[in-house]
C-alpha cells in the first residue's frame, strides 16, 4: 500500500470514538469557558477555518526582512544580520501569535509551527520537507531566499538552530515557553532542514529578584529603549561552550553511550594524573567565560525567534553567540513588524515579543 493510500485510509473505530469524545468534551468546555476565534471572534473555535486559510496564505512565501529592523542594518542600509520572516505581523498572524502566547492553544500552535518551519527552511535555502502531509496546505514548497547567500548555507549538518530564550518573568507569567514549544513541534514533525539540529544553548543572564518583577516584556518600547533593555541580557550556556547542547534531529542515530541533548563529539577526559589546564580539560565555572571555546568555535548557527520588531533581541543573541566563537548566518522568525510608511512619525511598537 503506497503512502497516499495510507493517508486516505478511513479512521478505525477507536479513532472515531476518541474523536467523538474529544468533540463532546470541547462542546462541554465551551459552555463553561467560551471559546472564540482569535482573529474574527467566531464562537466555538480558537481559530476558524477562514482565518486559518488566510494565515497560511500570508506565511506561504517567506522573505528577507532585515531592512525592517533598524538594529540589523547599518545607517547605509547594509545588513549586519540577515533575517527571514514567514509573514508580516498583522491581521490573522498577529492575532494568532498573541493568542498562542497567552493560552498555548494546540490548534493555533499547529498553524504557527507550520509558518515557523517555512521560515527556517527558507532561511537555510531548502524546501520544507513536509511534502503532501503539510498541515498548512501550501504544498510544502517555499522560495529559497537563504540567509547564507543565494546558494544557501551548505553543509546543513553543521548548522545549529538556536532559539531566543523567553525571559524568566514571561515564563512565570505564562507557565510555558511559546517559541520553544513551536520549535520542538517542528522538530517532531520532521520539518527541520536535513541534518540541522535545534540547539537551545542561550539563556537569560540572571538578575535576581529584579528579573522576576520586570514584567511586560518589550511591548510598547521604542527603538532605543529596546536596545537598552536587551543589551548584555543573553549568554551561552556553560555546556554549549564545551561542544554540547544541540539536540539531534528526528531519526538521527545515536552512538553507544550518547545521550539526548549531547553532541557526539565530546572530548575524552584527561589521563589520570594530568593537571587540569585550560588546554587539558573543559574550564570550570566562569574561569574562561569570555574566551572563545572550541565547542562553538566556527560553529554555524541560525537564530530563531517569533517576532522581529526592531531586531534588538536578535542582535543581542548574535552578539552572545559570536562572543562564544560561533558564526551567525542569520535569523529566522515567524513574523516581522513592518516599518512605518515614509512621512509617518515613529510610534511605539505593538508587537509583544515577550
Amino acid at each position: 500500500m503506497d503512502s497516499a493510500s495510507r493517508h486516505a485510509a478511513p479512521p478505525t473505530g477507536a479513532a472515531r470514538l476518541l474523536a467523538a469524545v474529544a468533540s463532546a468534551a470541547a462542546a462541554l468546555l465551551s459552555l463553561v469557558v467560551p471559546v472564540e476565534c482569535a482573529a474574527c471572534l467566531t464562537p466555538d473555535t480558537p481559530l476558524c477555518a477562514a482565518c486559518a486559510r488566510s494565515l497560511r496564505r500570508s506565511t506561504a512565501a517567506p522573505r528577507r526582512v532585515e531592512a525592517h529592523a533598524p538594529s540589523l542594518v547599518t545607517h547605509d542600509g547594509e545588513p549586519l544580520v540577515r533575517a527571514v520572516a514567514a509573514g508580516a505581523y498583522r491581521g490573522e498572524l498577529a492575532h494568532a501569535l498573541l493568542a498562542f502566547k497567552r493560552h498555548g492553544t494546540p490548534s493555533i500552535a499547529a498553524e504557527l509551527a507550520s509558518a515557523l518551519a517555512r521560515s527556517i527552511n527558507a532561511a537555510v535555502g531548502v524546501e520544507d520537507p513536509a511534502g503532501v502531509g503539510d498541515p498548512a496546505g501550501v504544498g510544502g514548497r517555499v522560495c529559497p531566499v537563504g540567509v547564507g547567500g543565494p546558494a544557501g548555507v551548505g553543509g546543513l549538518d553543521k548548522v545549529w538552530l538556536v532559539p531566543v530564550p523567553t525571559s524568566t518573568a514571561a515564563f512565570v507569567r505564562r507557565g510555558f515557553d511559546p517559541l520553544g514549544l513551536l520549535l520542538a513541534r517542528v522538530s517532531r514533525q520532521g520539518r527541520l532542514p536535513p541534518g540541522t539540529v535545534r540547539a537551545p544553548i542561550l539563556r537569560r543572564r540572571s538578575h535576581g529578584v529584579l528579573g522576576l518583577v520586570r514584567a511586560g516584556g518589550q511591548k510598547g518600547l521604542r527603538r532605543g529603549q529596546r536596545r537598552g533593555r536587551v543589551a548584555g541580557s543573553l549568554e551561552v550556556r556553560g555546556a554549549a561552550r564545551h561542544g554540547r547542547g544541540a539536540w539531534p534531529a528526528k531519526g538521527t542515530p545515536l552512538t553507544r553511550g550518547a545521550r539526548r541533548g549531547t553532541l557526539l563529539t565530546r572530548r575524552a577526559p584527561p589521563a589520570k594524573g594530568t593537571p587540569l589546564t585550560k588546554e587539558a580539560g573543559p574550564p570550570r565555572g566562569n574561569l574562561f567565560r569570555n574566551s572563545r571555546n572550541p565547542g562553538l568555535a566556527g560553529r554555524r548557527v541560525v537564530v530563531v525567534d517569533d517576532v522581529l520588531t526592531t531586531g534588538a533581541t536578535v542582535r543581542e543573541a548574535t552578539r552572545a553567540l559570536e562572543d562564544a566563537g560561533a558564526v551567525v548566518l542569520g535569523a529566522a522568525v515567524i513574523a516581522f513588524v513592518p516599518l512605518p510608511e515614509p512621512g509617518h512619525a515613529e510610534t511605539s511598537q505593538s508587537a509583544d515579543t515577550e
